[in-house]
């Protein structure tokens, strides 16, 4: 039982020289009078060089930028020539469908002769709304 006396004790004696240092601080001059000890100074800040493979300014052809305006404005130009185009295009499309679906149904009400009033209304229909029958 000494021997675990003895290794509990190595511990402890940290413990109090810990505790017998710290008394020690508290005991100083700065503390004896309330004030705190100075703070370290801080360390000087490392200048930072410039880059050794620094380029220089960057050379500028004359006339550059008007040059690429003209480059975005007839970029521009193209993109709605080929907006207009398409829009001219789906306009005929829609148009030949829109007559293709006239000719089938006045071609269904000319065929059958029980359907002759609707066949003469939808021809008068189509002479008020500006097209011309087919029959």
């Amino acid at each position: 039982m000494i021997r675990v006396a003895a290794k509990e004790s190595a511990p402890s004696a940290v413990l109090v020289s810990a505790a017998a240092a710290s008394e020690a601080a508290m005991r100083s001059p700065a503390c004896t009078k309330g004030l705190a000890p100075k703070p370290a100074p801080a360390p000087a800040p490392i200048a930072s060089a410039p880059p050794s493979s620094a380029v220089g300014p960057v050379p500028v052809a004359p006339g550059i930028t008007a040059q690429q305006w003209e480059a975005a404005l007839s970029l521009q130009r193209e993109t709605a020539l080929a907006l207009q185009a398409a829009d001219d295009e789906r306009v005929r499309l829609q148009a030949e469908r829109d007559a293709d679906a006239r000719r089938l149904q006045e071609a269904q009400l000319a065929a059958n002769p029980a359907d002759f009033v609707a066949y003469e209304l939808y021809k008068r229909s189509l002479v008020e709304q500006g097209f011309q029958p087919e029959g």
